[in-house]
């Protein structure tokens, strides 16, 4: 059998991977790393990597929401309301040009 070109989550069958076998994978990745007292499923893992995302500086909301398959903006603002305000504080002076008149690089 030849792989599905269009899907990049295959099972061991080389058919696409469902949500429930999906699911079934990081429930089992969190049993294994001992992860207890929290829910761990494909919306947290998501919602993870959205919020590392924002707070690293590494995307934009606007490349992170493209990138998360949202309709709008709006939706992806979920995500921001996680983030402490220390953490925006500090993504936003590190990257105020105002603040960093002085700093060379």
């Amino acid at each position: 059998m030849v792989p599905h070109d269009d899907f990049y989550f295959l099972n061991y069958m080389g058919h696409k991977l469902t949500h429930t076998g999906l699911y079934n994978i990081i429930r089992e990745a969190g049993k294994r790393a001992h992860i207890t007292g929290k829910r761990v499923s494909p919306h947290t893992f998501r919602h993870f990597f959205a919020v590392q995302s924002l707070a690293s500086g590494k995307i934009d909301v606007y490349s992170l929401s493209r990138l998360l398959g949202h309709s709008s903006l709006n939706i992806t603002e979920r995500y921001l309301r996680s983030l402490q305000d220390s953490q925006i504080l500090d993504k936003a002076v590190a990257s105020s040009p105002l603040m960093n008149l002085k700093r060379k690089d």
